[in-house]
């Protein structure tokens, strides 16, 4: 699994504006997953995958 950096640094730059709250990340981990669904579900396929 691998974040691009960029979406990486926007996460950090949001948190450094003040929005480090817990409710504040799950809304950017919520936002970042719905804009990137396809490239998520793959990584849970692929982690389902590697428990059997």
């Amino acid at each position: 699994m691998k974040l691009p950096l960029a979406d990486i640094n926007a996460q950090n730059a949001m948190m450094h504006a003040g929005k480090s709250s817990e409710a504040d990340v799950q809304g950017h981990v919520d936002g970042w997953i719905n804009a990137h669904q396809q490239q998520f579900d793959g990584w849970v396929k692929e982690a389902l995958a590697a428990q059997k």
